[in-house]
């Protein structure tokens, strides 16, 4: 497969000697051919395949994606072992997480009823301010108007698995928020506690690893 450069920005043809090791680097002779093999990209991209157009935003999508052709199966194999293990621990600890007889989740999201907690606005509240962030969520019975208070909670932990942690960690995470919503602790009390737990975790993975020189070149 033939990746196109056209820019001659030297931390560009660094980074993509990292990421594409496994891909032969094609390079346009002159803005002409460049300009020529862009339009017939773009009329195949955009509007098939986008409905709209943030250039700002393909560098990262391209970053992404040859990611998730080196790393994605590992990612989301750990990303879906983490969800489980996350809803079991939450389940466990005694939180109403939807989906029991099917495993709790094929994905990475877990869903749980905090109806009887005071409802699912409430309770992402008390979760913030613990330093914990997740989203409140409609649930399949909830009606149109319960839409700001609505029954449930919606965690995803594509987030928390990109910074190494596994299902030990799920179980923490579940404790945490047994504190807070369940035991009722003071958040603040609780925040500290999650504020050392995350200082464990301080590196991206499932990516590309950078030498510190090319970093300092990068944020320059």
């Amino acid at each position: 497969m033939k990746i196109l450069v056209v820019d001659d920005d030297m931390v560009m043809r660094e980074l993509l000697k990292i990421m594409l090791k496994d891909f032969e680097v094609y390079e346009a002779e002159d803005g002409k051919e460049a300009v020529e093999i862009y339009k017939k990209i773009k009329k195949v991209v955009f509007p098939v395949f986008v409905s709209n157009h943030h250039l700002h935003r393909l560098a990262a999508t391209a970053v992404t994606a040859i990611e998730m052709m080196h790393f994605g199966e590992e990612y989301a194999r750990q990303v879906v072992k983490n969800a489980k293990a996350l809803a079991e621990a939450l389940y466990e600890e005694g939180f109403k997480v939807l989906g029991e007889h099917k495993g709790f989740t094929e994905t990475h999201q877990v869903a749980v009823d905090v109806s009887g907690l005071g409802g699912g606005s409430p309770a992402a509240e008390k979760l913030e301010q613990a330093n914990i962030i997740l989203n409140k969520n409609m649930l399949p019975w909830d009606t149109p108007d319960m839409i700001k208070n609505p029954s449930g909670l919606r965690i995803g932990v594509q987030e928390v698995t990109r910074i190494g942690m596994k299902e030990e960690e799920m179980r923490e995470i579940a404790r945490f928020m047994a504190r807070v919503l369940l035991k009722e602790e003071e958040p603040a009390k609780v925040r500290k506690d999650v504020i050392e737990f995350r200082k464990q975790f301080q590196k991206v993975h499932y990516t590309f690893p950078v030498e510190p020189e090319l970093l300092g070149k990068l944020l320059l």
